[in-house]
């Protein structure tokens, strides 16, 4: 029988293997049927869960590499800086100068927020307010929150031209595949973007090119 150490290091091979695991691919490395066993290891490696999928995915501190919004997507898993999905979102909307939509907040962390935004509202965790006709979600800090709503209406008007209306973690995207793409076709962009599970429409990046008046340098 293997000893604690061996099993140890058996799933910390499998963790730099994986970087990311079930509980099922742990019980099976450590050959237990038991999910408490499981966790006694992980707690021991200061593990860190999935802010989507029901927290079913664990991932080591050391195997991430966080963004600029301390978001980490792993095929089918996401992870987070702050945590769970409550915290995240809560943590996001603090930091941001303009609060965010619905559609921003789940383009950028790539799972369904309703639910968790209803209850933060409902234990005044965060704000929300109609602005433009739609939703925006702010800190519950009464001065911050001004201060956002007032950094949101100012917001250029990127993206209403045409009936196009481009959200923030979109134009992000857009930019980033710019910045490391030869070819600044909009189908090319489109479908590079697509690959990357990513929609975007040609339109909304001609929109992009024209309002930053982008042209790529020959």
């Amino acid at each position: 029988m293997e000893s604690k150490s061996e099993r140890k290091r058996n799933v910390e091979k499998l963790f730099s293997k994986e970087k990311v695991v079930t509980i099922e691919a742990l019980k099976n490395v450590l050959d237990t049927d038991f999910s408490k066993t499981v966790f006694r290891y992980l707690k021991e490696m200061d593990y860190l869960s999935s802010y989507n999928n029901a927290g079913k995915f664990y991932t080591l501190p050391s195997i991430p590499r966080f963004d600029e919004y301390g978001l980490w997507h792993y095929e089918a898993a996401s992870f987070s800086r702050f945590g769970t999905l409550k915290s995240t979102i809560s943590s996001l909307i603090d930091g941001f100068h303009e609060g965010y939509t619905h559609g921003e907040l789940k383009q950028l962390l790539r799972c369904r927020v309703q639910n968790t935004l209803n209850d933060l509202i409902k234990n005044s965790i965060v704000s929300r307010e109609t602005i433009n006709g739609q939703f925006v979600y702010t800190s519950a800090d009464r001065k911050q929150a001004v201060d956002q709503i007032s950094q949101r209406e100012k917001k250029s008007s990127i993206g209403k031209g045409q009936g196009v209306d481009i959200e923030l973690p979109i134009v992000i995207e857009i930019l980033l595949e710019l910045l490391h793409s030869s070819i600044w076709n909009p189908k090319t962009i489109s479908q590079n973007l697509y690959i990357r599970k990513t929609s975007v429409t040609e339109q909304q990046i001609k929109e992009v090119l024209l309002h930053y008046n982008l042209k790529k340098k020959r």
